[in-house]
């Protein structure tokens, strides 16, 4: 790997930033695991290929309608974490009769990059088509990721579905997202995830073509450092620009695990502008 930049490195490593981290984590799973227990769940659906390509969907229980469904992407810098994490993001969605997916992915560096972008599509493909017949509504699909889940939710974004044209992605929440992976190069983080500069170019988001003009909402923390903060402003302006309808929302006092945590608190005003999108469907 080539020499770090002390400044990027700074700027994005959330693990340096947050001392706690890891107790963060621990409240997560215990949540999560909580929560599998009393839930109306199918877990490990397969998707796509590879080891992890699978998923746990959440369905609500004694609703007369199809459910729309919402596609949650855990982060973890495309290295870390796994779906059985953030189980517990399912949780206020599912009482307010939402079917949820959380999903997991083959993690850097057994995989490339492109390998799990390329999952994510077939997830996509397979929320489209193969799982409606768990009984969500496949034409009422949204789409939401935290970190590199947030750039994995970019990049389906700027996705031609063709042929699965009679299908199209609701809205988006894009949390905390890496959308211009270039600062990352001369990072600890690369890693594990071996990007070249021609790589971060490519596998970007940004400047990529939005071909889902679905409203979009764009949430990252107040404390989380200005890479964070800048790439989220530089997302909306470039989906502002294809006339995306996109709203940026920077978190007072939020630092970069605290934004998931707002998102799924059916008090706050983001999970309730998360709902509107329901409503609006």
């Amino acid at each position: 790997m080539s020499e770090i930049d002390l400044v990027q490195e700074k700027l994005y490593n959330v693990r340096e930033r947050v001392p706690n981290h890891l107790d963060v984590f621990a409240d997560w799973r215990e949540k999560s695991a909580n929560y599998i227990k009393m839930a109306n769940a199918v877990l490990d659906i397969r998707y796509g290929i590879g080891d992890k390509a699978t998923l746990d969907l959440f369905m609500p229980e004694g609703v007369t309608i199809k459910p729309p469904l919402h596609i949650f992407i855990h982060g973890g810098y495309w290295q870390a974490l796994d779906k059985a994490d953030q189980s517990f993001i399912a949780k206020p969605f599912v009482e307010r009769g939402i079917a949820v997916a959380i999903v997991n992915y083959d993690l850097c560096p057994d995989v490339s990059l492109s390998y799990i972008i390329d999952q994510m599509r077939q997830m996509m493909r397979w929320a489209f088509d193969d799982g409606q017949k768990y009984g969500y509504d496949e034409t009422q699909i949204h789409i939401s990721g935290h970190s590199a889940g947030g750039h994995l939710v970019g990049c389906l974004l700027a996705t031609d579905w063709v042929p699965h044209s009679n299908r199209t992605i609701k809205s988006c929440v894009a949390i905390s997202g890496l959308y211009d992976l270039a600062p990352l190069v001369h990072t600890s983080i690369n890693k594990a995830v071996g990007l070249t500069e021609d790589d971060a170019k490519r596998l970007s988001p940004l400047r990529q073509i939005c071909f889902s003009k679905c409203p979009v909402l764009c949430l990252v923390g107040g404390v989380e450092g200005e890479g964070f903060i800048q790439q989220s402003k530089n997302a909306v302006d470039d989906w502002s620009r294809q006339g995306i309808k996109v709203d940026l929302s920077i978190i007072e006092d939020a630092n970069h695990f605290d934004v998931v945590d707002i998102l799924v608190d059916p008090t706050s005003k983001i999970f309730k502008k998360v709902m509107s999108f329901y409503s609006a469907a």
